[in-house]
């Protein structure tokens, strides 16, 4: 499969977060130490795009469990199980270096539609706050439009980098008013 191209979005601020409950039955359960296999295994099942591994965890997250367990949620079913995971982490380098970053919003595809995105994405956000960080940041890819279209909503723009991302923002807002 060939690697799409990212897109940037970026939330000049992280005042008026929109705010959701999370449905019943689901719940929040932020990471703990031996994780990462649970987090491989919603990613892996949520992410149709990409290859995930343990590794993929070691090298986006470090070893600071401290700090991962401060940041990476995931939301588990009635019986415990992980049915997806987001991380309000930052950026570690370049002009972006120290922003809050909407990172792995991933949901199994047995519970997406089931109202978890907002809650989701709301979470993460307030995480974002809490933590300190003013102005938040993600990465993902053209065909992901739902999530697109809930990363408008909740006040992202698109961030362009390069000369190709005002023609591809263009396709994706043409393929939203399609979908709508």
């Amino acid at each position: 499969m060939a690697k799409l191209p990212n897109i940037h979005m970026v939330r000049e601020n992280l005042e008026n977060i929109p705010a959701y409950e999370l449905p019943a039955p689901y719940a929040v359960r932020w990471f703990q130490a031996g994780d990462e296999r649970k987090w491989v295994n919603v990613v892996s099942g949520a992410d149709i795009y990409n290859t995930t591994t343990l590794q993929t965890h070691k090298t986006e997250f470090g070893e600071d469990l401290k700090t991962i367990s401060a940041r990476q949620f995931f939301f588990i079913d009635r019986i415990g199980k992980p049915v997806g995971t987001c991380t309000s982490w930052f950026e570690k380098e370049g002009e972006e270096k120290g922003l809050g970053r909407i990172h792995w919003v991933m949901l199994l595809p047995e519970v997406q539609g089931k109202g978890l995105s907002k809650p989701m994405l709301s979470l993460a956000l307030t995480r974002l706050k809490e933590l300190g960080h003013s102005k938040t940041i993600l990465t993902t890819q053209p065909p992901r439009l739902p999530a697109i279209a809930l990363y408008l909503k909740f006040g992202f723009t698109p961030l362009l980098k390069n000369l190709g991302d005002d023609i591809i923002w263009q396709s994706i807002f043409t393929d939203l008013k399609k979908s709508r």
